[in-house]
């Protein structure tokens, strides 16, 4: 969105594909009833007979047979969190999107909604002043309530559409057992704290001055005999020992992370071709997120096998303020499913939920397919006992 385009909507009237909304829509502690009128004008356009996308602007006053005052905005809406409030109550995901941008020196919400839905959606169950299992449409400038010939044609149109292009879904999963986990899922990072001081014990206190006075005297140390010191370095195995510090690291990430993979399915009768998943979101404090080349792994010398490092096709990148998951799946065949082959690793530090979006593309799909995903985290402290911990 162009201040361009811009400009030229504010020229235009209220219609299917445009509305104009002085006020922001309320969104963090509204109640249910004011956050229905959102979800109602989301819904609305996207179920309406329209030939291009529709859009919302916020911030922006209507003038009937004149030029649209721009009044802007102080405040924004979240795209994360307004896609799980919409999709999270519709019978099927609702393809939109929020951005903002600046007119006139004044700061502009726009909603816009995708020209091509899967219709008809309406609610599942009764949202503030929403019926479920009414199919709410745009018709010019009002919101009407579709009659079941209209709702019939709607569901002819979406038959005739899934005939022509695949259909894509994606959830998390556990890789192991290949069962669906959905698209919300609670994890929880153990933190590895030090265990209470020990009582003080005048004796071992003593005993600890006279070796680190030893360790200090150069007399002292070079009477060892080297070969014998190199023999106190090396493990039953032959081989190094990882110092105390690199395996308290490694215990700390284990304990950290938690692991979770992504499975893409194709349930239409369509091939899909060039398929690709992208999932987003904002960086929050204390939460971390890593693909399979960056997952922690056993320092050189542990007392156990040493897992062989391996690209992934789940890749992680983090950016300023936002992390990306990218995922290249290829070709997806009708009722194939495609598992990534190794795990996305995510953990926190702090009790956190993080609202991501996955974007599912295809060569043959006009619009990528849009899910709301949740990542609820908890913590939990343990005490990290190092000899128990490399016994494990």
């Amino acid at each position: 969105m162009t201040e361009d385009l811009i400009k030229t909507l504010l020229y235009q009237s209220e219609s299917d594909t445009l509305d104009f909304k002085r006020d922001q829509y309320p969104l963090a502690g509204a109640d249910s009833e004011a956050k229905s009128e959102l979800v109602k004008d989301v819904v609305a356009y996207a179920n309406a007979w329209k030939t291009s996308d529709a859009h919302i602007l916020i911030g922006v006053d209507e003038n009937p047979g004149g030029k649209a005052n721009v009044v802007g905005v102080t405040n924004h809406l979240d795209d994360a969190a307004l896609q799980q409030l919409v999709n999270s109550k519709t019978n099927r995901p609702v393809r939109f999107h929020y951005s903002a941008i600046t007119v006139e020196g004044n700061q502009v919400g726009i909603i816009t909604i995708d020209h091509k839905q899967d219709r008809p959606i309406f609610l599942d169950k009764n949202f503030g002043k929403l019926r479920k299992d009414v199919v709410y449409v745009k018709r010019s400038s009002s919101t009407a309530e579709a009659d079941p010939d209209e709702i019939a044609e709607m569901g002819e149109a979406r038959a005739e559409a899934a005939i022509a292009i695949p259909t894509l879904t994606m959830e998390f999963g556990n890789l192991k057992s290949r069962k669906g986990l959905g698209t919300s899922i609670g994890r929880t990072s153990v933190l590895l704290v030090d265990p209470p001081p020990p009582p003080s014990n005048p004796v071992a206190e003593a005993q600890a001055k006279v070796l680190k006075a030893m360790l200090q005297n150069d007399k002292i140390m070079k009477s060892f005999d080297s070969l014998g010191d190199i023999s106190k370095m090396l493990s039953p195995m032959g081989r190094f020992r990882p110092k105390p510090e690199e395996i308290r690291r490694y215990h700390e990430e284990v304990a950290r992370f938690s692991s979770v993979a992504l499975v893409i399915r194709n349930t239409g009768c369509i091939t899909a071709t060039g398929v690709r998943v992208e999932i987003s979101g904002q960086k929050y404090e204390g939460f971390e997120v890593r693909d399979a080349h960056d997952a922690p792994q056993q320092p050189t010398g542990f007392p156990h096998v040493q897992l062989a490092t391996f690209r992934s096709s789940i890749e992680v990148a983090i950016h300023d303020n936002e992390w990306r998951a990218v995922v290249d799946v290829g070709r997806l065949q009708p009722k194939a499913e495609h598992w990534t082959d190794a795990d996305l690793y995510i953990a926190a530090t702090v009790p956190v939920t993080v609202q991501a979006t996955a974007r599912v593309y295809a060569d043959n799909l006009s619009q990528p397919v849009e899910l709301p995903l949740e990542i609820r985290l908890q913590t939990e402290e343990r005490i990290y006992k190092p000899s128990q911990q490399e016994d494990e």
